[in-house]
C-alpha cells in the first residue's frame, strides 16, 4: 500500500475533493442510513474530512447528515451492524470520543440500548446481528459514561446469557461473547476505565488479524482511483469496503497518518472475497 501512497502524493488531495464533491451531490439520495451502505458512511468521512480541511462546511454537513440520520431511527430499523443501529450507534460513540461532537451518548444512545439489548428479540436475530451487538457493547462500554456501572452490573449480565444461550441453541462457537466478557473484566480491573479514546486500542485490537481490510482491498481501490476518471464510473458505489468512503478515509489516512476509524469495521464483518468495483 505504501508503493500506492508514494505514488500520489500530488493528486491525493485533488482526488479527495473529487470524492467530497461527489458524496455531498449524491448524498442525499441515500435511503439507506447505515455504516457500510448508507449514510453514516458519509458522516464518518465529511467529519475527518472537514477537520483535515478545517471547513466548516463540511462538518456542517456530517452535523446535519447525523442529525437526518438519528430523526430517521425508527422502529422498523434493522439490529444488524451494516446497516442498522449497531453500526450507527458504535459510530456516534466515535466520532464522541475523537471529538468531532460533544454529546451526552448515554442520552443520544438512549434508544440505542433499550432496542439493541431487549432480551424479548434476541432469540430471534440473525448471527450477524449478534455480533454486531457484541461490538456495539464495546464501543458502549470503552468511553467515559454515567450508565457505565449500569451497563456492566445491570444490563450487560442478562444480554450476555441470553446470546450464549443463542449460540448453544444453534451450535455455532461463541467467540464473540469471550471477547466482550474480556472487555468487561478490563473495565473491572480499571485497565482502560481512566482512557477517554479507545479508537487506537480498538484499532490495534482488530488490525493485527485483519490484514484484508488494509492490505488487500485498500490497495485495489487506490490502484482503480489512479487508472480511472471517477466522475465516469458506472454504478458508484459509496460505501465499504469497494466504495468511494472507503477511498476517501483510506487517502485522508494517507495524508494524516490515522486509521483509527477501521476499528469500526469489524474483521468478522468484512468479506473474505473481493467485491468488484464498478467499472
Amino acid at each position: 500500500m505504501k508503493d500506492y501512497y508514494d505514488s500520489i502524493p500530488q493528486l491525493t488531495i485533488s482526488y479527495l475533493q473529487r470524492i467530497a464533491n461527489i458524496l455531498m451531490l449524491n448524498g442525499g439520495f441515500l435511503v439507506n442510513p447505515g455504516l457500510y451502505t448508507g449514510e453514516m458512511g458519509l458522516v464518518l468521512f465529511f467529519f475527518r474530512y472537514g477537520r483535515y480541511t478545517s471547513n466548516k462546511l463540511f462538518l456542517d454537513y456530517a452535523l446535519n447528515l447525523l442529525e437526518k440520520i438519528q430523526s430517521r431511527i425508527y422502529l422498523e430499523t434493522p439490529v444488524n451492524y451494516k446497516e442498522g443501529l449497531t453500526g450507527i450507534g458504535s459510530t456516534i460513540e466515535y466520532i464522541t470520543q475523537e471529538g468531532y461532537i460533544e454529546v451526552d451518548t448515554d442520552e443520544v444512545l438512549e434508544d440505542f440500548d433499550s432496542r439493541i439489548f431487549s432480551l424479548r428479540h434476541i432469540p430471534l436475530l440473525t448471527y450477524d446481528e449478534i455480533i454486531g451487538i457484541g461490538y456495539y457493547v464495546r464501543w458502549r462500554i470503552s468511553g467515559s459514561h454515567k450508565k457505565k456501572d449500569f451497563l456492566l452490573n445491570t444490563l450487560l449480565p442478562p444480554v450476555l446469557c441470553s446470546i450464549e444461550e443463542w449460540f448453544v441453541f444453534n451450535k455455532l462457537q461463541n467467540d464473540i461473547v469471550s471477547i466482550i466478557k474480556d472487555t468487561i473484566e478490563n473495565e473491572f480491573q480499571k485497565k482502560i476505565n481512566n482512557q477517554t479514546n479507545m479508537a487506537p486500542p480498538w484499532y490495534r485490537l482488530n488490525c493485527p488479524y485483519n490484514p484484508f481490510f488494509i492490505s488487500q482491498t485498500t490497495d485495489k481501490l487506490l490502484e482503480h482511483i489512479l487508472k480511472n476518471d471517477i466522475f465516469n464510473l458506472n454504478n458508484l458505489n459509496f460505501g465499504f469496503p469497494n466504495g468511494l468512503v472507503a477511498v476517501g478515509l483510506t487517502l485522508l489516512s494517507a495524508l494524516e497518518g490515522d486509521n483509527s476509524w477501521v476499528a469500526l469495521f469489524p474483521n468478522h464483518l468484512i468479506h473474505t472475497t473481493h467485491e468488484s468495483i464498478p467499472v
